[in-house]
């Protein structure tokens, strides 16, 4: 991902579009087809600067901010490929997964 300098509008339009062309091509292809490419990429910028806004307010700097807020609306995760084996259930997976499962259990009980 590129740095971050303006965060107006355009700029996070632009972000968006990379980031769903190289990563979410499915919705990519049927958002352009439909000829409502650029007006969703517009909703998520400008939702995206308005949670921006919130944290400012709140005291967070915008780095901080753009952090928070990015994966909400522009930077969506990646969209799964069809055609990647699934990962190999062995005893080193089942250690992580249960490493994560505890890690999330300690994150809710802080809550």
């Amino acid at each position: 991902m590129r740095p971050i300098f303006a965060m107006d509008k355009d700029a996070l339009v632009a972000i968006g579009r990379e980031h769903w062309r190289e990563y979410l091509p499915a919705k990519y292809a049927a958002l352009r087809d439909a000829g409502t490419l650029t007006a969703e990429l517009e909703a998520a910028a400008e939702l995206t600067l308005q949670e921006m806004a919130g944290h400012r307010s709140a005291g967070f700097r915008q780095h901080e901010a753009w952090a928070m807020a990015r994966e909400h609306y522009l930077i969506l995760p990646e969209e799964p490929d069809e055609g990647a084996e699934p990962m190999p259930i062995t005893a080193a997976f089942n250690a992580m997964a249960e490493k994560n499962r505890a890690m999330r259990q300690i994150d809710d009980d802080e809550d």
